[in-house]
C-alpha cells in the first residue's frame, strides 16, 4: 500500500519501543526509590503511591515485549505492537482532551508516532505476487 515497506517500518518502531522500555525502566526505578524515601518520612503510606509506582514497570513490560516480539519476528508481534502504539498515543490524546489549548509540538509528534505505529501494526502483511496470481486463475475444466 502506497509503496511503504511495513516490515521496515515495524522494525524501526520496535527500536522506538526498546528505547521507551529503557526509559520507563529507569523512571520506574527512580520513582520507586523516591516513593520509598518519602514513605519513610511520612507516618502513613498511600495506596495510590503503589498504583502510581506500578504504571512505569507495566509500561516498560509492554514496550519490552513489543520490541522483543518484533525483533524476533514472532506471530504475536502485531498484537504487542498495537498495545505499545496505543500506550504511545494515550498520553497525547489525554493531554489534548484535558487541555485543548495546549497542543504543543511534542504532543503532535508523539501522537503521530503512535498513529503511524497503529497503522503499521494493523495493516495486514502483503500477500506475495505468486499467491495473488494463483487466486486469480480460473480452475481448468478438463474434457472441454
Amino acid at each position: 500500500m502506497f509503496g511503504i515497506n511495513f516490515k521496515t517500518l515495524r522494525w524501526a518502531l520496535s527500536w522506538n519501543f526498546a528505547f521507551l522500555c529503557l526509559l520507563c525502566t529507569v523512571l520506574a526505578c527512580w520513582l520507586i526509590v523516591r516513593t520509598s524515601q518519602l514513605q519513610v518520612n511520612a507516618a502513613s503510606s498511600h495506596p495510590r503511591a503503589l498504583l502510581v509506582d506500578a504504571v512505569f514497570p507495566a509500561m516498560a513490560t509492554v514496550f519490552g515485549f513489543a520490541w522483543w516480539k518484533v525483533w524476533k519476528q514472532r506471530p504475536s508481534a502485531r498484537a504487542w505492537g498495537i498495545a505499545a502504539s496505543v500506550l504511545i498515543t494515550a498520553h497525547p490524546v489525554w493531554r489534548i482532551i484535558r487541555f485543548p489549548r495546549s497542543i504543543h509540538g511534542y504532543n503532535v509528534l508523539v501522537l503521530a508516532v503512535g498513529v503511524v505505529g497503529l497503522l503499521a501494526f494493523l495493516m495486514p502483511d502483503e500477500a506475495t505476487p505468486k499467491q495473488n496470481a494463483e487466486e486469480l486463475e480460473e480452475p481448468s475444466i478438463e474434457g472441454i
